[in-house]
C-alpha cells in the first residue's frame, strides 16, 4: 500500500499494535524510558495527506487532545527538510526546533524511506536550551512522523516513491509516562494496571 501496488480500503488509517524491541535491550532497567515490549499507536496516510496536514494533526493531538504544554515540546527535523522546518516554525519558537541528520527512517533494504520529524518531551522546560542532549533523561522521544517519499533497493539505490505517504508511531507507554508524572516509565499506569488518567484509561481499554 505504501508503494501504491495495492489499493487500501481507506487512505487514512489508525492502528494499535504490540511491538517487541531488542536493539537497545541493554538499556532496559538502566534508563528511565527503555522497554522491550510496548504498544505502538500509529496513523497512516496512503497518498492522502502529507507534511502540512500530518504536522497540524500531530500538534493538535499532542497539545489539545493530550493537553501537553507546547513549552514542554522539542521537535527534531532533518537539516535538508526546509519545508518541515518552516511548518514547525508556525507552532514553536526556533529554540525548540532541533536539526539532526538522524531524522531518516527506512523499513529496510529493499523498502520505503523518508525524512521524519520527532516529538520529544522536555521534563525541565525551565532550564536553558543552550546545548540540547536528546539522549539525556531530560528529554523523551515519544512520537515520530515519517514522510515516506522514497524507495531504497537492495543495493542502497534511492528512487522516488510513486505516492507520498505518512507512517507514524506514538508509544503508548511513553505517552503514559509523560502524562502520569511518574519518576520513570517503569511506574506508569499501564504497567502497574492502575489507570488514573482518564485519557489513558480510554486509550488502554481500546488498545487491549
Amino acid at each position: 500500500m505504501f508503494e501504491g501496488r495495492q489499493q487500501p480500503t481507506h487512505k487514512r488509517v489508525v492502528t494499535s499494535q504490540r511491538c517487541i524491541r531488542t536493539n537497545d535491550i541493554d538499556s532496559v532497567g538502566k534508563s528511565k524510558r527503555h522497554l522491550t515490549g510496548f504498544t505502538m499507536l500509529g496513523h497512516f496516510s496512503f497518498g492522502d495527506y502529507f507534511k502540512q496536514e500530518s504536522i497540524r494533526l500531530g500538534y493538535k493531538l499532542v497539545t489539545e487532545i493530550y493537553g501537553i504544554d507546547s513549552n514542554n515540546l522539542i521537535i527534531t527535523v532533518h537539516p535538508d527538510d526546509r519545508e518541515t522546518h518552516e511548518l514547525w516554525s508556525r507552532y514553536l519558537p526556533k529554540e525548540r526546533i532541533v536539526l539532526t541528520y538522524e531524522n531518516i527512517w527506512s523499513s529496510g533494504q529493499p523498502g520505503i524511506l523518508g525524512q521524519c520529524t520527532e516529538f520529544f518531551y522536555d521534563f525541565e522546560p525551565h532550564k536553558k536550551l543552550d546545548s540540547i542532549d536528546l539522549d539525556s533523561d531530560r528529554f523523551l522521544e515519544f512520537y515520530n512522523i515519517v514522510f515516506v517519499d522514497s524507495q531504497v533497493d537492495i543495493d542502497g539505490n534511492i528512487a522516488p516513491n510513486p505516492i507520498k505517504c505518512i507512517d507514524s508511531g506514538l508509544g503508548l507507554e511513553r505517552l503514559t509516562y509523560v502524562l502520569s508524572n511518574k519518576a520513570s516509565i517503569y511506574e506508569i499506569d499501564c504497567l502497574c494496571q492502575s489507570f488514573e488518567h482518564p485519557i489513558l484509561k480510554d486509550h488502554y481499554r481500546t488498545c487491549s
